[in-house]
């Protein structure tokens, strides 16, 4: 029976194999130092690395008989470390961390909703409230992005837009065909 550090990394993993921007995150791996229940979630930037550290390791059981788990993120809390490098001080780091942890809660969030990750306790992280404040402040992102792509495109000449815009159709295209957003 695996234990629920276990289970988590596997989803974690499944979840990257399936979707690699879903977590923006490479690979899950369970720490190897004796003593330390923890998860390292290595993000695509070098220098940032996730830890899920867990108070206790208890078996996973599905329907939660007693001495285990059914909430693989039962007793686990989430952090970031951020290093300087790639471009980065200190202080842009401190800047970036919080912003990044967040997304990636709310990722794991709607991951456990969608039932990829065995958790009720991710599952409900975030109110109502919170995800409509979310949702508000990606569709403005989104806008602003559309804004400067379209800003950007008209300052092509003609046929490098041409170009562009149709490896963004068969890239679409592709993604489409894989079940891919």
């Amino acid at each position: 029976m695996p234990t629920n550090v276990e289970k988590l990394a596997a989803e974690l993993n499944a979840l990257t194999e399936y979707d690699p921007m879903a977590l923006e995150c490479t690979a899950a791996t369970i720490s190897q130092v004796p003593g330390e229940h923890r998860i390292y979630l290595q993000s695509f930037m070098e220098n940032a690395v996730f830890h899920i550290d867990f108070d206790k390791v208890l078996p996973y059981d599905p329907s939660g008989a007693p001495g285990t788990t059914s909430d693989v993120f039962a007793g686990a809390h989430i952090s970031l470390h951020v290093t300087p490098g790639d471009g980065m001080d200190k202080a842009a780091c401190e800047k970036f961390a919080p912003g990044y942890l967040h997304m990636v809660r709310f990722s794991l969030h709607r991951a456990a909703k969608a039932r990829r990750i065995s958790s009720k306790i991710l599952a409900g992280m975030f109110t109502k409230s919170e995800i409509q404040k979310a949702a508000k402040e990606w569709k403005a992102r989104v806008k602003e992005h559309k804004a400067k792509q379209a800003e950007f495109l008209d300052s092509l000449d003609p046929a490098t837009r041409r170009g562009i815009l149709a490896l963004r159709k068969d890239i679409r295209a592709k993604r489409k065909a894989e079940g891919k957003k």
